[in-house]
Formats: C-alpha cells, sequence, structure tokens
C-alpha cells in the first residue's frame, strides 16, 4: 500500500520506522521486509549500504548465516567496482561509502568459511574463502589492508594442502614493503616448502645456485636430489637477507643447514650453524647448532675435525646434558671412524691405540666394549698377537655382562692357542663354558678346551672337560660316544686304567644302545674303545710268562690271549680303516707274544747239556705254528689296507714284520725277542 507513496518526501522515514519496530519486537523477517522494500523503492539511496547493513544484521539475529551470506554476496555484487552503485556514485563519499561495503562484507566471506573450514570434517570450506580472498585481490589490489588478505589466502592454501599455491601467496605478501605480516609469510614460506619435499610432482634432481649465500659475496652450488629442498635453500636464504634481525632468523638458520646437509653440502651446512652460533643474544638452538655442526663433518668424513667439534661442546655447554651425552658418543663414533680409516690405510698398528685411547677414556661401557674388541682385531692385523689376546681378555674382564665377552674370550683363546699358551687357552674357554651357558660358541669352546689339554698333556684336566660334556649334552648322540671315549683315553693316558676300560666299556654300550634305538650313528669312535678295550687287555696278556707250572700257567695265556683277540676281533668288525689295520696288527702281535712265551720259558734244571737243546727245539717247534700264524695275520692286514688305500704306521709296522718273519722261517734265524714283546 506505500508503494504509491513512495515519491513522498516522508516515505523513507515511515519505512525506517516501521522496520526498527519490527526488530524491536523481534520479528526480524518483517523488518528484512521493510529494508527490501526500501532498497527497491530506493536503490541509489544514500542509506542504501546502511540497508542492506541492517539485512545482514537482522538475518544474523535469527542465526541464518546462510542467508545473511547471500546478502553480503549481493552487497559485494552491487557495491563493488564497476557495479550500478559506482556507476551511479563514481566518485565522492558515497561512491567510497560503497566500496567500502563491498571490501568489508567480502573480508567477512572470506572470514567466515576460514574460520567454519578448521571445524572437523569442514576442510573443504577453505576453497571457498579462497575464492572470497582471491576476489578481494583481483578487484581491492592496492588497498592497505591487500597483503593482510594475502597472508589470509595464504593460510588457506596452506591448511587445504595446496602448499606450492600457498608458497606464492607467501611470497606475494613479502613484496609488500610495508606489510606487518611480510616477516611471517616469509617463514611460513620456508615450511610451505618443506610439506611439498617427497610429493609426487617433486622427484626430479637438480642444482641449485643462491647468490648472495648467508648475506655473503658468495654463490653456493648445491645438487639436490628433490626439487622442494632446493626451493627452501633458496627461501631461507631469502629469508636471511630480508630479515637479519628475526627472531626467527635461528630456527631459519637451522632448516636451512639442514637441507644443505641432507644434500651433501657439508661444508655449507657448517658455515650456517656457525651463524647460529655467533647470534647474540645467544639463540636457544646455540648447541643444536654446535651439533649439527659436527655432525656435517662427521657425515663428510672429516673425522677429525668431527672429534674436535664433538669434543669441544661438553666444555661449552656444560649444562645441557641431553647434548652433551649424545656429543660424548659422536666423539668416540669419530674415534672410531679415525680407527677405520688408519686401518684401511694399512695403519692398524695407529688404528689399535686411537681405539685403546678411546677405551681407556670413555665413561661408556659400550664404547668401552667395542673399543676393546675391535683394538685387539687391530693388533692382531699387526701379528701383535699375545697384545691381542690380552686386549681380547681385558674386555672379558672388565665387562662380564658384554654380548662380546664370549666372542672375545673365544678369540682369545684360539690366538694363545696359535701362541702355544695350552693352559690360558684352556682358561678362556672354560669361562666361556662355565660363564656364558648362552654363548652359541658355549659347546665348541669345550671342545677346544679339551684340545688344548690333551696338547699339555693335562689329562685329569682332560678327563675332567669330557665328563662335563656328557653331563651336559646328554641327548647328543654322535658326541656322547666320542666323550666317553676321549674321557676313556684322558684316563689311560694318566694310568687309571680300571677307569679307562669303564669309560671305553659304555662307550661301546652306548653304540649298541642307540643302534638298537633306531638312531644312526657314526663307527668312528666306538671302533676305537672298543681297540682300546682290547689294548688294556693286551697290556695284561705280555705280562704272563710260562713259569712253572707249565701246563696251569699255559691255560692262563691261551685264556687271555683269547680275550684279547676277541677284544680286537670286535673292533676290526667295525670297519673302520685305523682301528681295523691296529687290531690286525696287534692280533699278529698277539701271536708272537705266544712265541716269545715259548722261547723264554725256564729250562728245567735237572737237563744236561743235550737234553737242554732238545727241549729248545721243543719249545720252538711248539712256537712256530704261532709265529706263521702271526706272518699270514700281518700278511692280510697288508694285503687288506692295499686293497682299500689305507696307509699308516699300523701297515708300515705289518710289513716290517712280514720282512722278519719270513726271514726266520725261511731260514730259521733266531727269534728277536725284543721286537716283539712290548711294542
Amino acid at each position: 500500500f506505500l508503494a504509491p507513496m513512495k515519491e513522498k518526501e516522508y516515505t523513507p522515514a515511515i519505512l525506517i520506522k516501521m522496520a526498527e519496530l519490527y526488530e524491536n519486537r523481534n520479528t526480524y523477517s518483517e523488518a528484512i521486509a521493510v529494508y527490501r522494500m526500501l532498497l527497491e523503492f530506493y536503490p541509489y539511496h544514500q542509506n542504501a549500504p546502511e540497508y542492506y547493513a541492517k539485512i545482514v544484521q537482522d538475518y544474523e539475529a535469527v542465526q541464518d548465516i546462510a542467508a545473511a551470506n547471500r546478502t553480503r554476496e549481493e552487497i559485494v555484487d552491487y557495491f563493488g567496482p564497476g557495479s550500478q552503485w559506482s556507476k551511479q556514485h563514481p566518485q565522492g563519499n558515497l561512491h567510497a561509502a560503497g566500496l567500502k561495503m563491498a571490501r568489508d562484507n567480502l573480508i567477512a566471506l572470506g572470514a567466515f568459511f576460514q574460520t567454519q573450514a578448521q571445524l572437523p570434517d569442514s576442510a573443504h570450506l577453505y576453497a571457498v574463502a579462497i575464492l572470497k580472498y582471491q576476489e578481494y585481490i583481483a578487484k581491492f589490489p592496492h588497498e592497505e589492508n591487500s597483503s593482510e588478505i594475502g597472508y589470509f589466502l595464504a593460510e588457506c592454501f596452506f591448511h587445504a594442502n595446496r602448499y606450492a599455491d600457498a608458497a606464492e601467496a607467501y611470497r606475494a605478501v613479502v613484496n609488500y614493503p610495508d606489510s606487518p605480516y611480510r616477516e611471517k609469510a616469509a617463514y611460513n614460506r620456508i615450511f610451505s616448502y618443506v610439506k611439498m619435499k617427497g610429493s609426487p610432482e617433486s622427484k626430479k634432481e637438480l642444482t641449485v645456485e643462491i647468490p648472495n649465500f648467508i648475506a655473503t659475496a658468495d654463490t653456493a652450488v648445491v645438487h639436490v636430489a628433490d626439487p622442494a629442498d632446493g626451493d627452501i635453500l633458496t627461501s631461507c636464504n631469502d629469508f636471511c637477507l630480508q630479515f637479519p634481525n628475526s627472531s626467527w632468523l635461528d630456527q631459519v638458520y637451522m632448516k636451512y643447514g639442514q637441507i644443505l646437509n641432507d644434500n651433501g653440502a657439508y661444508p655449507d651446512a657448517v658455515k650456517v650453524y656457525k651463524k647460529v652460533i655467533d647470534l647474540q643474544p645467544a639463540s636457544p638452538y646455540k648447541v643444536a647448532a654446535a651439533m649439527s655442526a659436527g655432525q656435517s663433518y662427521f657425515d663428510d668424513g672429516d673425522f677429525q675435525q668431527a672429534l674436535e667439534w664433538f669434543s669441544a661442546i661438553p666444555k661449552a655447554f656444560p649444562d645441557s646434558t641431553d647434548q652433551i651425552d649424545r656429543a660424548v658418543r659422536m666423539a668416540a663414533s669419530a674415534q672410531f671412524k679415525i680407527a677405520e680409516q688408519l686401518s684401511a690405510a694399512g695403519e692398524s698398528g695407529q688404528a689399535a691405540a686411537v681405539l685403546l685411547a678411546l677405551a681407556h677414556s670413555s665413561s661408556d661401557a659400550t664404547f668401552q666394549q667395542r673399543a676393546l674388541f675391535e683394538a685387539a682385531a687391530q693388533l692382531q692385523r699387526t701379528d701383535s698377537l699375545a697384545a691381542a689376546a690380552r686386549t681380547y681378555e681385558r674386555l672379558a674382564s672388565a665387562h662380564p655382562g658384554s654380548e662380546l665377552s664370549d666372542n672375545a674370550l673365544y678369540q682369545a683363546g684360539s690366538l694363545r692357542e696359535s701362541l702355544g699358551d695350552w693352559s690360558l687357552a684352556a682358561a678362556n674357554y672354560m669361562k666361556i663354558f662355565d660363564s656364558y651357558p648362552e654363548s652359541r660358541v658355549r659347546e665348541q669352546s669345550l671342545k677346544n678346551a679339551l684340545s688344548c689339554y690333551e696338547n699339555s698333556a693335562d689329562w685329569p684336566a682332560a678327563k675332567k672337560c669330557c665328563q662335563r660334556y656328557i653331563e651336559t649334552f646328554p641327548d647328543r648322540t654322535l658326541e656322547l660316544i666320542e666323550f666317553t671315549c676321549k674321557a676313556g683315553d684322558m684316563a689311560y693316558k694318566n694310568n687309571q686304567v680300571a677307569e679307562a676300560r669303564s669309560f671305553f666299556e659304555e662307550a661301546v654300550r652306548s653304540f649298541h644302545r642307540f643302534l638298537i634305538a633306531g638312531e644312526t650313528v657314526d663307527s668312528y669312535f666306538v671302533a676305537q674303545a672298543q681297540f682300546m678295550i682290547g689294548e688294556i687287555l693286551y697290556a695284561e696278556y705280555i705280562k704272563l710268562d710260562l713259569l712253572p707250572p707249565f701246563d696251569k700257567n699255559l691255560q692262563v695265556k691261551i685264556a687271555s690271549f683269547t680275550e684279547v683277540v676277541k677284544a680286537y676281533t670286535e673292533s676290526i668288525k667295525y670297519q673302520i680303516a685305523d682301528w681295523s689295520t691296529a687290531s690286525s696288527h696287534r692280533i699278529g702281535m698277539c701271536f708272537e707274544e705266544f712265541v716269545r712265551a715259548f722261547l723264554q720259558a725256564p729250562i728245567p734244571d735237572d737237563l744236561d747239556a743235550a737234553q737242554i737243546q732238545l727241549y729248545k727245539d721243543k719249545l720252538a717247534e711248539k712256537a712256530r705254528p704261532y709265529k706263521e700264524k702271526a706272518l699270514e695275520t700281518y700278511i692280510k692286514n697288508v694285503e687288506q689296507a692295499e686293497a682299500n688305500g689305507i696307509e699308516n704306521r699300523w701297515v708300515t709296522d705289518s710289513r716290517g714284520r712280514i720282512q722278519v718273519l719270513r726271514q726266520e722261517l725261511q731260514f730259521g734265524g733266531q727269534t728277536d725277542m725284543s721286537s716283539i714283546k712290548g711294542s
């Protein structure tokens, strides 16, 4: 009904009063309708911006944010550059008011969507905010707040994961000479490029030139594997040049140095880290920069410089406990690397000296252990075997709980063996067996100790090793027979004959027990054990002489002969060349022993010379079959050995006896008793 009255002078005032009444009564939709009517009646009225502002306020009052934002969009279109409003008011206060209205609402739209995008599951709204800020910059590029809007735009790009666009937007802000956002934009530009590292589009190697490197006349040339690293380096250097007094300068330097170091530009990285160290007042990153500079020297292979650098840090920064610990470790690592270089250059003696010095000076047990172990290895290379062994032993003594100690003792034992220090070698091996139950070389160490005791003729200790092996590893089938046999051998060599026989018999019983159980067993040591049973019986057999009463003692001799030959025959059955040839030869000797017994039998006292000769002839006649049987046994032993390609001392001895016996039997020569008994 007011349409016909729109030309009346009082109509705007009436409509404004109506809108205010509706607002006072909280009937905002009616108020908005009135303001819309005002804009329809008077689109270019000087208060038009205010009417639009009221509409936005009323929509917001009823929480209709979407409608408020649509109204803001209208405002931007209606009052912005090139709009009908600006054409109607091409200059003056109304023109300026319209542009301000457009600017404020465009900023409000961008800020709204930027804020909303930070809510859960709303990141897609950054794209809307970006469009609004871009529109603002396009329409109002020279406003005082353009750099601020540019910064907001960059922030939206960053949080939308559009890091390349963010970096470019931050760079644009830096180009505003008077912008309060320049420094922060320059800083964030760096970290936009950091976010681009490793991206699919960042896979091409290139060479980057950085003029005025850290504000010097030098140009740094860096080969980078990731183009993003090149952008980081450039933006870091730009920051250093543009903001030399920034509170963020130390952080930028640290990132600068890191990227240089990562790309192998170690000397340049050191220069950058030194900039942090030289900053005044002192940067909280000073000690980290010092550590990083040392790391760059280390990574560059300049281990002497790294050592000097890391060694200085504990004195320069006594309160930085964590960094001191790391510096000490890195100094030790540098010493290890120096030793490696010396070793590679053939200077093993000097390498050992460096490592021993490290072991002496370091308070870190792990470094001490490793240094001693590697020093010992270097000493081995110089043939300083005794010194190497002592160093290994020092490691095990000083650090018995070290994971290197059992290996160190094993190495020491091996070196002591090579030097013939059997007792020291055995002691090292036994320490492993006694003190390191989980060691992978524990079993072999006991075997090695046994060998050392054998070499030093310490038969009781050797026997004890065998017994401990049997007790500790009862499930080792093959080794059980071997070590039972060896225990017997050690007892035998120590003249403990009864105990030796007991061990040998147990070895034979074990063999047959395992065989019956279906286990695969080697015959070597059972053949040896059976042979040694024969040897024990043989030693008793050769002691028996044919003394009066002759017939009785002859029967005893025959019984002993039968027993010992049976023992040797059992050994032959296992078909082990060494023990078969030995047993066969011993059987031949058993026959010859009967020859000796007959020929050395006492002659009765009541015989005259003729009777004595007759008696001796009768004894020789009784002995001849045994001599022939001995010859036959030796011949068979040699023939079988030659047929099987076997050659050992027993075969050689059998050949010798064949030659002697053939001569005696053929020509009736006198028997050489010394060559029979006990040989």
